[in-house]
């Protein structure tokens, strides 16, 4: 029941109550003043009652709601059980805020759970990460200082050398230079590592001119992907005094590409001063042996004529083995004398009009004698458009000598030699081709250098001196040219030699060269 009808109910009654009274009151005393009084006093009562049903229903869901706010908006908000009127209104209002409240506290719930799960899993994966990212540390620090001490051997290796080491990139340019390397040029590493070689370390020949950058090792590693070598130049220093070198030039590679060359080398001063002394010793004993030699060849020649009185059959076996004997040591003694004026500078350089193809003839001419006991077969082919050349004959013949000597002495019997001389601007080409026994291809490198002999040609002639080609190269350098050769074991030699068609300049000398008969 609801209080407004309760205090409806309480009125009417009090009104019935009133009317009676008032008019039993107005009737006995006939005064209005008393039945004002009377009537106030029963509006109090009833006004009373009224707010204490209000109290009690206030009361009733204050408790109800702090009971449910107790229980963290678990329990219900217990009905007024008069619910139709205001208060049960606002009972249910707070009943169905407090279901709102749950279901967000619920939503709530699961999004922070939701979101707690996420971030431990984030952490989680930080946390790995982390640990991940530390790991790579560690293993960069570990590689850093793995690095700083392959470092620190590679430096301390280099700075031991006992040579000059530079290492340049693909464009030449200095990356690298050991301590020798700064002592013999007197430059700190620190300023010139990034400048061009050829800006830092100036390569002069041996009349000081500049070597063109095409023609330095490292240049010619660099293009050619080969270790080049040369001991012919002379290094300028800081200071700008020179001093001689073996340089040799490596390429590095990156797979197949060449990404660098390495420079080694060192000042042969000292080993060229020692050259020197033991060429003018055999140059100056040369010359000694060249008298009595020659009066040895004299008197045999004599004694083998019968100048002096017939000789048996005996005597002239004998006399046969000194002569052949004297000869190879004449030959021997010519060429020791060629190489020390070739190496002292002396040899003279006399250039004059000159057919090659009458030199060629005329050797072969003077080999005929061997050529026609091993029935060798000799083709000629001397082309016409060769012009006459101003070379020194001198030199050139020593050429043919060794060239024509060699394919005569290393071609077995019934062999062929072709021999070719023909014009390729701007030079002219000297070929020398037999079907001969060959050079061994682990030699190749070798067959230039003083005194050597491959190890085919000692088992077929033990005469030789091994001074030859090393001649042959000397004279075909110091005339601006080129020799070269293609070989194979048992297959026969080409020898090529290209001088230019300018022709020879001239230098003076003290002696021309000495004519070879090896």
């Amino acid at each position: 029941m609801k209080i407004r009808a309760k205090i409806f109910w309480a009125y009417l009654a009090a009104s019935c109550i009133l009317v009676v009274i008032g008019t039993a009151i107005f009737y006995y005393s006939q005064s209005v003043v008393l039945l004002l009084v009377f009537g106030v006093c029963v509006l109090v009562l009833i006004a009373w009652g009224g707010a204490s049903i209000s109290n009690e229903a206030m009361d009733h869901l204050n408790r109800s709601i702090a009971e449910s706010a107790e229980s963290d908006w678990e329990r219900p908000i217990a009905p007024w059980p008069h619910g139709k009127d205001e208060i049960g209104v606002i009972a249910r209002e707070f009943e169905n805020m407090r279901l709102l409240i749950k279901k967000c506290r619920l939503r709530v719930h699961s999004e922070v759970r939701a979101q707690t799960k996420e971030i431990a899993k984030r952490e989680t994966l930080f946390e790995d990460q982390q640990s991940a990212i530390l790991n790579i540390l560690d293993d960069l620090e570990a590689e850093k200082n793995k690095l700083q001490e392959e470092k620190a051997k590679d430096d301390a290796i280099l700075d031991n050398v006992g040579d000059g080491l530079i290492v340049l990139d693909r464009d030449a340019r200095i990356m690298v230079m050991n301590v020798v390397a700064q002592e013999l040029l007197g430059w700190a590493a620190s300023r010139v590592v990034g400048k061009q070689m050829s800006e830092v370390v100036k390569l002069t020949n041996e009349e000081g001119n500049a070597v063109p950058p095409a023609e330095r090792s490292f240049t010619q590693a660099l293009l050619s992907g080969k270790k080049v070598s040369s001991s012919a130049y002379f290094l300028t220093r800081k200071n700008k005094t020179r001093f001689p070198a073996a340089i040799s030039a490596s390429p590095v590679f990156f797979g197949k590409k060449v990404i660098g060359v390495v420079n080694i080398f060192h000042d042969i001063a000292r080993e060229k001063a020692i050259d020197r002394a033991k060429t003018e010793f055999v140059s100056l004993a040369s010359h000694q042996l060249r008298t009595p030699l020659s009066a040895i060849n004299w008197y045999a020649e004599m004694l083998l004529a019968g100048d002096v009185g017939r000789v048996n059959k005996e005597q002239k076996e004998y006399l046969d083995e000194i002569y052949r004997a004297n000869k190879r040591m004449v030959a021997l003694v010519s060429a020791l004398l060629n190489v020390s004026r070739i190496e002292l500078g002396t040899m003279a350089i006399m250039p004059e009009p000159t057919i090659l193809s009458e030199l060629a003839e005329d050797v072969l001419n003077e080999l005929a004698h061997q050529i026609s006991l091993k029935e060798l077969r000799i083709v000629k082919e001397f082309r016409k458009d060769v012009p006459t050349m101003r070379v020194d004959p001198r030199l050139v013949r020593v050429i043919f000598q060794n060239l024509l000597s060699n394919a005569v002495k290393y071609t077995p019997a019934k062999g062929k030699i072709n021999v070719s001389i023909a014009r390729k601007d701007p030079d002219a080409m000297i070929r020398v081709e037999d079907s001969g026994y060959g050079i061994p291809t682990a030699v190749h490198p070798k067959i230039f250098t003083k005194l050597f002999r491959a190890d085919n040609a000692r088992e077929r002639d033990a005469e030789g001196t091994g001074l030859g080609l090393y001649i042959v190269k000397s004279i075909v350098d110091q005339s601006g040219g080129n020799i070269w050769f293609e070989s194979a074991e048992n297959k026969g030699t080409t020898f090529f030699v290209t001088l230019p068609l300018a022709g020879m300049t001239k230098r003076e000398g003290t002696k021309g060269p000495e004519e070879m008969t090896s």
